[in-house]
């Protein structure tokens, strides 16, 4: 075989550019050993084939020599199998990690470390404060204690909601936040694909551009839970594509805008702005919205969805009818609907949507969020409201300007700005007295005639009456058949508290108070079973009374099977086991330690989880120095090795062109 005298120098000069080419690769990977997202890469080296000449009458390939090597491809030493376990794990941890930390927040309402300030202490105090009273029902002192005790107890419950809500309303901004970061790191990831695929057209792989593209991967994982695919085209170039609750999210020059928005939804009767998730859209990248939008865009002309505020500053009437208004224009203007954020299912914003509306209505604890909670206290509001009211209005009041009965120990505001609740008094017959109020003055009659003090018929209804003109009240019964005169009010056989469970349903820790009368004066607060002083046409008979009502309100500390009913906003009836009042105060406290102890234990699983696939991951990815240095002494021997390739040849090529040829010189 006929070769070239001067093809060695090109075997040692491929030899060495490989080499020196592995020496940069090598010193690259050095440089970004502290880079975050940064994969090792590799210089696959592969031989270049030698010249196949035909002679006469066979090809002679096989007394050929190689011609050196080359690079073939500058490649990444990455693991598609072990990013998608990392991000699947790093999606579960952030979403425990999150929800550990919201769950912290809840519990320092509930003070379970320090028992001298927590709801079974108050309550204690409260019910403490009666038995105080019922040693001594006439004094004013004990009196004072347990309204203030009863205020202590209801400012507490007030506290917690208030701090709840407010804490519900961090989670939405947080949600907010958070959807805006998926938002920009989605809209990244569509920029980087397209680049990636303009360089990659050439036949090259774009390394770098990979790397930050898979650190917005993980970055976007810790936020919401994502799949991902990257394949061929019909011309053999790369696409990769994004998928957010199995809809695409990023697919080459499309993306999707993610929004969350507020509706007026109170859960189970929490009277408070609940933010739900609307979800998100898929649109064009020319998309223009509708001039007739009725709100200011949420960022450019990327999405006709009206911000959250928008609808708070509406009056309360007009917010659901322009929230439907603007949803029909948004759906009549995008493309698709894509993502409903309600099947999003981890990451941080479904941790943070998950304790902001959380209403527990599946046994376990990962459903339990801030509107659960609300519940619990709101339920122990509307427990304490029934039981102590029930009670409270059968007895009789010392208050010394007459002994009353029927008088609420606390009070709530319905939405309608009337009192939740109605005392009704009933005769020995039982049948119910209708309530004639003047002024201060309550006159309880059954088929009533008001005479003036000459014994003539008063007229009830005519403009300028008053009961107070009344000098005898004449009592009948349904048949006509008079029952006797009397003064101040009707004969009382008993009386009850009543509200239904549609009413029960607005009494909330928020709006659930010492009534008016107990905060007007102490001696309102009914502590006997009969009338203190009475009036009944004869001479007044002063009695002090007895403790016997108080002893009977003392006792619900202690009562079992109390229970509560309500019918919500949604119009089914919800039944919630109190027992007694101390233990529904620990299981409260309790259910919120398990519920924190859930999440924190799965947290430090996941975290643990997500440490093991991140070192699998960095075993093959990652930098590792000594590696690099065994490679940066191989490339130097190899280097070092194509250079004597070149010096021995050159040896030679001098002994022929100057050592031949001159014999007999």
């Amino acid at each position: 075989m006929i070769r070239s005298s001067f093809f060695g120098l090109e075997i040692g000069r491929s030899g060495l550019s490989t080499a020196q080419f592995g020496l940069e690769v090598t010193g690259h990977n050095i440089a970004n050993v502290d880079t975050a997202g940064f994969t090792r890469q590799h210089a696959r080296q592969a031989n270049l084939s030698p010249f196949e000449q035909v002679g006469m009458f066979a090809p002679v390939s096989h007394m050929s020599v190689g011609q050196g090597t080359r690079v073939q491809i500058l490649e990444q030493i990455r693991s598609s199998y072990l990013d998608r376990r990392f991000r699947s794990e790093s999606t579960t941890h952030a979403f425990w990690n999150t929800r550990s930390q919201s769950l912290s927040h809840v519990e320092s309402f509930f003070d379970n470390v320090n028992e001298a300030t927590s709801i079974n202490r108050a309550m204690s105090e409260f019910f403490r404060s009666m038995k105080v009273a019922s040693e001594d029902p006439v004094s004013g002192a004990p009196r004072v204690l347990m309204r203030t005790t009863a205020e202590d107890l209801t400012a507490m419950l007030r506290m917690n909601h208030t701090g709840l809500v407010s804490l519900q309303e961090s989670e939405n901004r947080a949600v907010v936040t958070k959807t805006g970061e998926v938002n920009r790191r989605l809209e990244n990831i569509r920029l980087l694909n397209g680049q990636i695929y303009n360089f990659e057209v050439t036949g090259l792989i774009a390394n770098d551009l990979r790397d930050r593209r898979n650190l917005e991967l993980d970055e976007l994982a810790q936020l919401i839970d994502i799949d991902w695919d990257e394949r061929e085209d019909q011309f053999g170039n790369s696409v990769f594509s994004l998928t957010i609750a199995g809809e695409t999210a990023v697919h080459h020059d499309r993306r999707m805008t993610m929004s969350v928005g507020w509706v007026e939804n109170p859960v189970r009767g929490v009277d408070s702005l609940v933010a739900i998730p609307i979800w998100a859209e898929r649109m064009p990248r020319d998309f223009t919205p509708s001039q007739s939008a009725p709100f200011p865009l949420m960022s450019g002309n990327d999405s006709s969805v009206p911000r959250w505020e928008d609808f708070l500053n509406l009056p309360e009437g007009q917010r659901q009818a322009a929230f439907d208004n603007a949803m029909r224009l948004y759906n009549w203007a995008v493309e698709a609907a894509a993502v409903d954020m309600r099947r999003i299912t981890g990451g941080e914003i479904k941790a943070h949507m998950g304790v902001r509306d959380g209403i527990g209505d599946t046994p376990d604890s990962i459903s339990r969020g801030i509107p659960y909670y609300l519940e619990m206290i709101n339920d122990l509001a509307r427990a304490l409201f029934v039981q102590i009211n029930q009670q409270h209005v059968q007895g009789w009041s010392d208050n010394p300007n007459g002994s009353e009965t029927g008088i609420k120990f606390f009070r709530a505001i319905g939405p309608n700005g009337n009192p939740i609740g109605r005392v009704v008094f009933y005769d020995s017959d039982g049948d119910e007295l209708q309530v004639v109020s003047n002024d201060d003055t309550r006159i309880y009659a059954d088929n009533t005639v008001f005479l003036d003090a000459n014994g003539d018929p008063l007229d009830p209804n005519a403009p300028n009456f008053s009961s107070s003109q009344a000098t005898y009240i004449r009592f009948y019964d349904e048949g006509g058949t008079f029952l006797g005169y009397s003064q101040g009010s009707a004969n009382i056989a008993s009386t009850r508290f009543e509200v239904t469970p549609e009413e029960l349903a607005h009494v909330t820790a928020l709006n659930f108070n010492v009534s008016d009368e107990i905060m007007a004066s102490e001696f309102n607060i009914a502590s006997s079973s009969q009338r203190i002083g009475r009036t009944d046409g004869t001479p007044i008979e002063l009695q002090r009374g007895n403790n016997e009502n108080m002893n009977d309100l003392y006792s619900l500390f202690g009562e079992t099977g109390i229970s509560v009913t309500i019918i919500g906003p949604d119009g089914r009836e919800r039944t919630r086991e109190i027992g007694t009042f101390d233990d529904y105060g620990t299981v409260i406290r309790f259910n919120v330690a398990n519920t924190l102890h859930t999440a924190h234990q799965n947290a430090r699983t996941s975290r643990a989880l997500t440490l093991s696939a991140n070192n699998q991951r960095t075993a093959i990815a990652g930098v590792s120095l000594d590696e690099e240095m065994v490679g940066l002494v191989r490339f130097q021997h190899a280097y070092n090795g194509a250079a004597r390739i070149i010096t021995a040849i050159d040896e030679a090529l001098d002994r022929l062109i100057n050592g031949t040829g001159r014999v007999g010189i």
